[in-house]
């Protein structure tokens, strides 16, 4: 198996960051060929009811995240001090976790689909839309838990290609899936949901198939070690407050902007959270590439490997986010046209302004999420979970509510890139202050 501790980091973290990357990108594709198909089927109607239901796969991948990215930090830290042991004993016990909380909120969606759909802003009229796109999300849901669980377990354990090689296959068949089932087949809001399911269970399968490699080292324990449950929570915690935020301030912005700008603002903020998942995908592959060799690195003492790992991080996010903001600012309609068959005069007259202001978040979020990984794979939990939940639900959840009562409905759209500066520079000060001078010593 690869060493990651010696050799170039340079190296390792290229070999890492294209597969982490392409997983990451087509995972986007899940979301934005729904979005792409409901619009052009269902025109705005379906957007607004997609964009209420999008919390659930927050949820659902949010408690992936929990149990896999957590559980793979402590994995490649316990392989990088050659605790074999413990390394197994955290797979055992993270899968443990994944199968009794996704039954767990499976349980809950199903009973109180109605209410949990009025809560994220459904209404008479959205509502029976909202729920023919997730009666299949409702029972097949762990799929996407699944899936998310075994990429990041199988990155930790070496093998990036196959995660990406399983997250490729689903994306493609979805968007394959979704013209058959959506179009073809004529099921509208319900196909689109069903290939999505359908395309989460192959990239599952597909990620099973690392269990029968020769360097598997994803063993179960014969000893279940419970106390380590309590290690992967606090080592996941932060990437499981980044997932569950997202949709959280979904339903947040979503209320808002019904309540100041009406379906016009929501079918607008829709097509942004979309193309920002994009964005989001990128940055996320920059963070998972840098996770493995980060973690065993750091548990292996190789502090100064650590650090050069980090500016390699900053370079890569520097070119991504230019190479994204120029098409959404030059073109800003062309997204939303993209997304839906017949937008509204309204939509189109909103939506330049409002996607140039909140993308120009793009930039500090890209440090930000890489700076959570970055932090939780170094055992900086505290501090990746604090940045998290700051950037996350406290920061982002109060200006939502604050602004709109001094400026008016308009300043919802600058939320999110005041956010984004401060956490940036929150963020930036803790690596000045804490984690350069523990490398130093």
């Amino acid at each position: 198996m690869k060493d990651l501790t010696q050799g170039s980091v340079k190296k390792h973290f290229f070999s890492y960051l294209a597969p982490s990357i392409a997983a990451t990108l087509v995972t986007s594709v899940y979301t934005l060929a729904d979005t792409v198909m409901i619009g052009q089927y269902e025109g705005d109607g379906g957007l607004l009811a997609l964009n209420i239901f999008l919390p659930v796969y927050s949820l659902y991948m949010a408690l992936g995240t929990l149990c896999g990215v957590g559980g793979g930090v402590r994995y490649s830290l316990y392989i990088g001090k050659k605790d074999y042991e413990k390394a197994r004993g955290a797979f055992t016990v993270s899968l443990i976790m994944l199968g009794v909380i996704t039954a767990l909120f499976t349980l809950v969606l199903n009973l109180w689909f109605d209410p949990v759909m009025r809560l994220f802003g459904a209404d008479d009229h959205s509502l029976p839309l909202v729920k023919n796109y997730g009666k299949y999300v409702a029972w097949l849901g762990f799929f996407v838990t699944a899936a998310i669980f075994l990429q990041a377990f199988i990155r930790n354990d070496k093998n990036p290609k196959l995660s990406m090689a399983s997250v490729v296959s689903g994306g493609l068949l979805n968007i394959l899936l979704d013209y058959i089932l959506v179009f073809v087949a004529d099921m509208g809001m319900a196909g689109a949901a069903l290939a999505t399911m359908i395309s989460y269970g192959v990239t599952t399968v597909i990620c099973c198939a690392h269990f029968f490699r020769r360097e598997n080292g994803l063993k179960l324990s014969k000893n279940i070690n419970f106390p380590l449950a309590a290690e992967v929570v606090s080592s996941g915690g932060a990437s499981f407050i980044i997932e569950i935020a997202l949709g959280i301030m979904i339903m947040i912005f979503n209320r808002q902007f019904l309540k100041y700008a009406g379906d016009y603002g929501v079918v607008t903020y829709g097509v942004i959270t979309n193309v920002l998942i994009v964005a989001v995908s990128l940055f996320n592959g920059v963070g998972q590439a840098c996770q493995p060799i980060a973690a065993v690195n750091f548990g292996a003492g190789k502090k100064d490997n650590v650090k050069s790992l980090r500016y390699l991080a900053y370079a890569a996010i520097g070119v991504i986010s230019a190479i994204f903001l120029l098409p959404v600012q030059i073109a800003p309609n062309a997204f939303v046209r993209m997304f839906t068959s017949a937008p509204s005069a309204e939509v189109l007259s909103l939506a330049p302004k409002a996607v140039r202001i909140y993308f120009a978040c793009i930039p500090f979020m890209g440090v930000n999420i890489f700076l959570t990984s970055y932090y939780q794979s170094v055992s900086k939990s505290g501090t990746a979970f604090a940045l998290s939940l700051m950037r996350g639900i406290l920061l982002g959840g109060v200006l939502a509510y604050v602004l709109p009562l001094i400026f008016g409905g308009f300043s919802l759209w600058f939320v999110i890139p005041i956010v984004e500066i401060i956490t940036c520079a929150v963020g930036f000060l803790r690596i000045k202050n804490s984690l350069s001078g523990e490398i130093k010593r």
